[in-house]
């Protein structure tokens, strides 16, 4: 479904764990629902609850065994005020790292460490894993030095913190690890204005004042650093996108018409399913948005057509139609219909919606 839904690669997806897979169903646009409707299938309501946990500075992790059952695991501070932190240092500067994000520290000999592609990875438990200096990702300038100091040490082994947030992993190498810490944390504030890569600040019982970095963000930075932490590019999409609508209504058939190309895609229209398929045999087409009640040719027989030839079989079709009983949105599944929308309670939004997910 994944694969399907364009939210990872094939090869991706033959990278990742079963840790991994499992979070998938965390990412925008993820459905295993075999149709989309107007309550159900658009993807957006895990993806909404990691969201809502995750500004809580939380987690949230599902495991799964087939035949005996699925756990969800939702983690949060015990306030949203006090969060248990790991103290780091880089170039000269503390930050805290909120515990909950972080999966281990650990000391790295430079002489195990792999340079892919001009980047930085180091195995750990059989499982390569990408290394960025904190400090980079924060664009941090260099820390002052002493003329008259003695140069610092050549170092034997890099403090490494290993972060995580669902299917990303990080070793983010640092100067010092200071140890844990339970601090009391605060916004900064709407007169500082949105900080990248921060989540708020802290002040110790010495007076020092601690920057708590967020990890998500943070990881999302890493990315620029590091393009193995990063999904690969999708190939340029066609454009436009050509979809055929199938509807008698002059009237219905215009408004789609003018709202789809409106948006960018390239529109071509039939009155019926017979009209639909002879058009469809002589054009290119991306996507299909039909009614149902039509004369000669319904939508569901039109549909049940497409699915019996090879050519159209993977070929996305929308109903959207008059109508809504849960039989006849059962019986678009079962011709094989992507997305069901009742004219009853049609949006615009939700059909442009629909299409983006489809076909990108």
């Amino acid at each position: 479904m994944a694969v399907k839904g364009r939210i990872v690669t094939d090869e991706q997806a033959g990278r990742m764990d079963e840790r991994e897979l499992l979070n998938l169903i965390f990412a925008p646009g993820f459905s295993t629902s075999p149709i989309i409707t107007d309550v159900s299938g658009r993807g957006i309501g895990l993806d909404i609850v990691r969201r809502e946990v995750e500004s809580l500075r939380g987690q949230v992790t599902v495991a799964s065994r087939p035949g005996e059952g699925t756990t969800v695991t939702i983690e949060l501070p015990l306030t949203v005020a006090i969060l248990p932190v790991l103290l780091v240092e880089a170039e000269g500067l503390r930050f805290g790292l909120p515990l909950l994000s972080v999966e281990e520290v650990l000391t790295v000999p430079p002489s195990q460490v792999q340079t892919i592609e001009q980047h930085m990875t180091v195995a750990i438990r059989e499982r390569t894993v990408p290394l960025v200096r904190l400090a980079d990702v924060l664009r941090l300038p260099p820390a002052r030095v002493d003329e008259d100091a003695p140069p610092p040490p050549v170092r034997e082994t890099w403090p490494v913190a290993v972060a995580s947030s669902l299917e990303r992993r990080v070793g983010f190498v640092v100067d010092r690890v200071l140890g844990e810490e339970e601090i009391f944390i605060k916004g900064l504030g709407r007169h500082l204005g949105h900080l990248s890569n921060v989540s708020g600040a802290t002040i110790l019982g010495t007076g020092e004042v601690i920057v708590v970095l967020d990890v998500a963000a943070l990881l999302l930075a890493a990315r620029l650093a590091h393009p193995a932490i990063a999904p690969a590019p999708r190939p340029p999409a066609p454009s436009p996108r050509r979809i055929l609508v199938v509807e008698d209504s002059l009237t219905t058939r215009e408004l789609e018409r003018q709202l789809l190309e409106g948006h960018g895609y390239g529109v071509e229209t039939a009155v019926d399913g017979l009209d639909a398929l002879e058009r469809l045999t002589h054009g290119t087409f991306h996507l299909v948005v039909s009614d149902i009640q039509m004369p000669r040719m319904d939508g569901f027989e039109f549909c049940k057509i497409l699915r019996q030839r090879p050519e159209f079989r993977e070929l996305p079709v929308i109903f959207v139609t008059a109508l809504d009983r849960d039989e006849e949105k059962r019986r678009g599944v079962e011709v094989g219909a992507q997305a069901y929308i009742a004219k009853g309670a049609f949006d615009q939004g939700h059909l442009l919606q629909t299409i983006e997910r489809l076909i990108g």
